[in-house]
């Protein structure tokens, strides 16, 4: 029965490990797959004539289509503004943290406001917030992304070991 318990402790703690890493995984990830729509969309801001709707039913990027879609439907419906939260909340991807939420509405704020100048100056800056982000995460990735599986295994050791 103690050897069970220790088995069935080590493999839960070191499972919680293993989340923690795969939860900064999933935040860096969808923070990159933004990073390339965002992107995109700003090129074609850019170079083609098109209302928001319409360039983000022809994109076709790193992020799910149902984000896409999303933001489509309530460009249709309204502001690209109000499109553009409603989609981030309803079709977001996996792991991201409520600071980032607000950070990604910052962009959707003044999106399909303004002239080209200003619509180029919003995408850079946006790219910018996140690209930093997503840098800092990566390092924080490097320096603590083995450290939680070990912690997680570890503590699973030590709780077996107390159950001994």
């Amino acid at each position: 029965m103690k050897l069970a318990m220790a088995a069935v402790l080590v493999a839960a703690c070191s499972f919680i490990g293993y989340c923690r890493v795969y939860a900064l995984r999933a935040r860096i990830s969808a923070l990159q797959a933004f990073e390339t729509d965002i992107a995109q969309l700003g090129l074609m801001m850019e170079y083609q004539a098109l209302p928001v709707g319409e360039l983000a039913d022809r994109l076709r990027g790193a992020l799910p289509a149902a984000f896409w879609q999303a933001f489509r439907a309530g460009v249709a419906q309204g502001s690209a503004r109000e499109a553009w939260r409603q989609a981030l909340y309803a079709e977001a991807p996996y792991g991201l943290r409520a600071s980032d939420m607000e950070q990604l509405c910052g962009f959707g704020a003044v999106l399909g406001q303004g002239g080209r100048a200003a619509q180029k100056n919003n995408v850079d800056y946006a790219l910018s917030n996140i690209k930093r982000l997503r840098e800092t995460l990566q390092l924080e990735q490097a320096k603590k992304g083995g450290l939680y599986g070990t912690l997680g295994l570890l503590s699973g050791l030590a709780a077996a070991i107390l159950i001994w």
